[in-house]
């Protein structure tokens, strides 16, 4: 069995999160002190921001298999990696099936 997957990338998760506290805080900052048509672009920066966070980045795609139980050994191989940072991991780990006496 193998599959492809598209997740969200904890890095871009954590930008994403990091966007909108920023423009919390922003906002709460600036009150009262830029226009009103300041403020509402705010306002609508920050709804464009929690949207995404909330909706995540689906950029990180994984590709996984796991196969070989007719040589006695279950193979295992994962990997993965974002479009938009970067960020990637794969590993492949092998176990063999108790009670065969051995993998053929």
């Amino acid at each position: 069995m193998s599959a492809s997957n598209y997740a969200n990338c904890p890095r871009c998760q954590r930008t994403l999160d990091g966007t909108v506290d920023l423009l919390t805080r922003r906002i709460a900052d600036e009150y009262g002190k830029v226009t009103a048509a300041e403020y509402a672009d705010l306002q609508e920066k920050l709804a464009v921001a929690a949207m995404r966070a909330k909706n995540g980045s689906r950029t990180f795609r994984e590709d996984y298999g796991i196969y070989g139980v007719e040589t006695g050994v279950v193979k295992v191989s994962y990997g993965g990696s974002c479009s938009e940072c970067g960020l990637a991991t794969s590993f492949d780990y092998e176990h063999e099936i108790a009670g065969l006496g051995g993998a053929s």
